[in-house]
């Protein structure tokens, strides 16, 4: 294995440009799907979707993560990383035919044998064939980026050629699904250089830790996935469940971005843990932490003021109640890209995954609580409060954690991100006193847009945010050299 680093800040910005790069396409695909299923249909999916998730988290069985982790302290022997990439794969394949011995069972007692729940079968097998954790784990984000743009590509491709009517959700499910697996296959043609052959393959030498993994995983993507199937089991409304997945699903769209930091620093803060470097692990998870305040709070305030712009423009008509929806989502772009820094960057990738365990448990019974307390009264809109809550309650016990028992500094998470906090509020007030003269066009929502992005770093420029000048100082400069070596 190359022992050569790429920098933190190029990782950051390459992943950054490729998840943008992604995110066009669910941004071209999202407002044609949503007019030709509907809302009633999207529904369907959705939860066929939240269903088929609780059997992948078996089949991965933490080993995502855990994947990452272990490639990550040994990526300078190949002799390790082939070990602990063998063992991984053989221990996903194990967990995946288990899972999807389940999932038919399921399928044939409470489904019908229903062509969508087949369907959603492949992202069981996917599970086996996908190994992303391994690229990240040796920061080899290039060849994760271009794979996710070629699958999203293919599902683009496939959804404009084949959905053209409500009837036709089953080539939805399969077109998604179908390019995940392709995108999964075309993965192993890259590792001819940065793996070997073993002999000896223990599956379940690393299941202690998968296993701890898993625990936080499952409470995570519980509460994600619980809220829909809620809605679904008290509600019995198709209508809420589509407005509550789309609306879930531009925040989280939106997410990415923020949280494609968290993923450039995750192999970077394990591989310093195995080496001891407690200082360095310290001023990364500052940094991370700061950047994501930097982007992720003025997103969530832009998304907050153009939400009832945007959903009609984005989704169509027969979606009133995702405007709502959203506002509220919004927050999550802030919130989890900071839980994802704390918790999967720094707590699990030096394996505190026990702390992470109790946080992420915490916020489950928080969410189901409130769940069983709010949807039967605000429907959709009471599930999507306490989505949010439960986060902000995994993420401040996560930061007290860290300053309390790891030597943290509690004014590095709070100061620097009051400047971002004013500025975001600025900007809002702008963006909505904007909407009172302009329309609701797509030419007014651009206009929201560029206003609100020129009066955020302007509110910083004014308050000489370090990071933000520095940030544009680098940028400046990149383009002074780029200009210089044309000239050349």
């Amino acid at each position: 294995m190359s022992s050569k680093k790429v920098s933190v800040e190029k990782n950051f910005i390459y992943n950054v440009v490729l998840q943008c790069a992604t995110l066009i396409v669910p941004f071209i695909t999202t407002p044609y799907v949503s007019r030709v299923l509907g809302a009633d249909n999207l529904g369907v999916y959705s939860f066929a979707m939240a269903m088929v998730t609780y059997f992948t988290l078996v089949s991965t069985l933490g080993s995502n993560i855990y994947g990452q982790r272990k490639v990550a302290f040994y990526r300078d022997d190949k002799e390790a990383v082939s070990r602990a990439f063998w063992n991984n794969v053989a221990f996903r394949f194990v967990m995946s035919m288990a899972a999807l011995v389940l999932y038919l069972i399921y399928v044939a007692v409470f489904e019908e044998w229903n062509i969508i729940y087949l369907i959603m079968a492949l992202h069981i097998i996917y599970s086996v064939f996908d190994i992303t954790w391994f690229f990240i784990g040796i920061e080899d984000f290039k060849n994760v980026g271009i794979r996710n743009l070629l699958v999203r590509l293919v599902s683009l491709i496939g959804i404009y050629i084949f959905v053209k009517d409500a009837d036709d959700t089953w080539k939805y499910t399969l077109i998604v699904a179908a390019s995940y697996m392709m995108g999964g296959l075309s993965m192993w043609f890259m590792l001819s250089d940065k793996i070997k052959f073993v002999r000896d393959i223990h599956p379940f030498d690393g299941f202690k830790d998968n296993l701890l993994i898993f625990l936080p995983s499952v409470a995570t993507q519980v509460y994600m996935v619980l809220d829909k199937s809620m809605i679904g089991w008290i509600t019995k409304s198709d209508y809420a469940n589509g407005c509550y997945d789309m609306s879930e699903r531009i925040a989280r769209l939106a997410l990415t971005v923020v949280t494609a930091l968290g993923g450039v620093i995750l192999p970077r803060i394990a591989n310093l843990y195995h080496h001891n470097d407690e200082e360095a692990i310290k001023g990364y998870v500052y940094k991370a932490y700061r950047t994501v305040g930097m982007i992720g709070i003025p997103m969530m305030f832009g998304l907050m003021a153009v939400s009832s712009v945007f959903i009609p423009i984005f989704l169509g008509q027969g979606y009133d109640d995702s405007v709502g929806l959203l506002i509220i989502f919004s927050a999550l772009i802030f919130v989890v890209g900071e839980a994802y820094v704390i918790g999967i960057s720094y707590l699990v990738s030096t394996e505190q995954q026990n702390v992470y365990t109790m946080t992420v448990t915490v916020a489950a019974v928080v969410n189901f609580i409130m769940n069983l307390c709010l949807i039967p009264v605000l429907g959709a809109f009471g599930a999507a409060i306490a989505s949010v809550t439960a986060e902000f309650v995994a993420l401040v016990i996560q930061i007290l954690y860290c300053i309390r028992k790891k030597g943290f500094m509690g004014s590095k998470f709070v100061t620097p991100l009051i400047k971002y906090i004013i500025s975001g509020i600025i900007m809002y007030t702008v963006v909505l006193m904007a909407k009172t003269i302009l329309g609701a066009q797509i030419l007014d929502l651009v206009i929201y847009i560029i206003i609100g992005a020129l009066v955020y770093m302007v509110c910083l420029f004014i308050l000489r945010d370090e990071l933000f000048t520095k940030t544009c100082c680098k940028m400046l400069e990149f383009i002074r050299r780029k200009r210089s070596a044309n000239i050349d």
